[in-house]
């Protein structure tokens, strides 16, 4: 769907029809499967032990988004953390 619909906007932008579709293999795709192997060779005693802990660091992330200066403002709404060079959605934790 993403190197279908990003074709002419990354020919445009970039010079490589197939930009969008590389960046999200590489940056995206790939990772997470790396991350996704990991996470299942851990035991899972070790997720549930944890889950408590991640849930309300989500909740603090959640929250951080409406705190200005932390939250960053896109298109009227607040739905992004950004961290230095890094940004993130809450949601995706």
């Amino acid at each position: 769907m993403i190197s279908s619909a990003g074709i002419a906007v990354s020919q445009q932008r970039f010079g490589d029809s197939y930009y969008f579709f590389k960046h999200q293999l590489f940056f995206g795709v790939v990772p997470g499967l790396i991350l996704m192997f990991i996470a299942q060779k851990i035991d899972y005693h070790f997720w549930k032990k944890i889950a408590l802990p991640l849930f309300l660091l989500n909740l603090v992330f959640l929250v951080l988004v409406f705190i200005p200066g932390m939250g960053l403002k896109l298109l009227g709404a607040s739905r992004w953390i950004k961290l230095g060079p890094f940004s993130f959605q809450p949601s995706e934790c």
